[in-house]
């Protein structure tokens, strides 16, 4: 495609060539070694290639390194909690993403239809509002942060947030801790399975209709999203032996972390992305 200046001429140079051709030029272009499972469904729609011609690699969510094992980084000055320890002793708590904590405001310290106190993050991942469960006792030590915000718009100033603390490895072992929260209240207290899933239930509807009147399609929900347990399988098994971790979840501790804490929604993505994040 050399001397193309404009998606005209890439595509009068595609139609010379053979669809082979043309595939091995988008993987080089678009999915590289570093990040092989970049999406390339915008390019192939632009440059009218089908999809299913390209030969894209196929993911494996155990392969996944980030914010696993020692890395250089790690060894930075600047990547410990002693560069900024009242973000990270924050962030123990929140669990929340590096861009969600920039925008935080002193503001956003409330509480959710239940009494829970919670974190409010006006716009997450996707754009998504979320509220951010954390256990009463946690409260004081959170709202100590909040009575002492950077400025009257921002919790954290840039200095705070100019540092390379993995905050997503403390976001994956915050969500390991609450895990063993939930599955230790359900197996040991009396209706605490029946009261978990009315409060998943209350918001999994309260969140389909804000969807519906926002134009999406609302999620399906069924009672096997809290119920039993979620089995390990093919990679991720092999990778919680290694690890010695259990092979199985219970779904519904589960859903409570995807839900009040990771914002996902999901059991797979939660156990994946970060209970398997050793």
């Amino acid at each position: 495609m050399h001397g193309a200046k404009s998606i005209i001429s890439v595509r009068q140079w595609m139609r010379a060539k053979s669809i082979s051709k043309i595939t091995r030029t988008i993987c080089v272009l678009v999915v590289s070694p570093r990040q092989p499972y970049i999406l390339i469904w915008p390019v192939c729609r632009v440059l009218d290639v089908p999809l299913d011609t390209i030969n894209k690699p196929i993911r494996v969510v155990a392969d996944n390194t980030r914010s696993r094992g020692t890395k250089a980084v790690d060894e930075r000055k600047d990547a410990g909690r002693e560069v900024s320890p009242r973000l990270y002793d924050f962030a123990c708590i929140a669990g929340i993403r590096r861009a969600e904590y920039l925008h935080l405001t002193p503001e956003d310290l409330v509480e959710d239809d239940f009494g829970n106190p919670c974190i409010l993050v006006r716009k997450g991942k996707g754009g998504k509002r979320q509220l951010q469960r954390i256990l009463p006792e946690e409260l004081p030590a959170i709202k100590a942060v909040f009575d002492n915000s950077a400025d009257e718009n921002h919790l954290f100033s840039k200095d705070e947030m100019n540092n390379k603390i993995d905050l997503h490895h403390l976001r994956d072992l915050r969500a390991q801790q609450m895990y063993k929260y939930y599955l230790n209240r359900i197996q040991t207290e009396n209706g605490y399975r029946e009261q978990l899933i009315s409060e998943i239930r209350h918001t999994w509807e309260k969140d389909d209709k804000a969807r519906k009147e926002n134009g999406y399609k609302a999620k399906r929900w069924s009672d096997m999203k809290v119920t039993g347990n979620y089995i390990l399988r093919g990679n991720n098994r092999k990778l919680a032996k290694k690890h010695g971790l259990p092979l199985q979840y219970d779904r519904l501790a589960l859903l409570a972390v995807s839900i009040f804490h990771l914002s996902h929604w999901r059991h797979d993505v939660t156990v994946a992305n970060y209970l398997l994040a050793v």
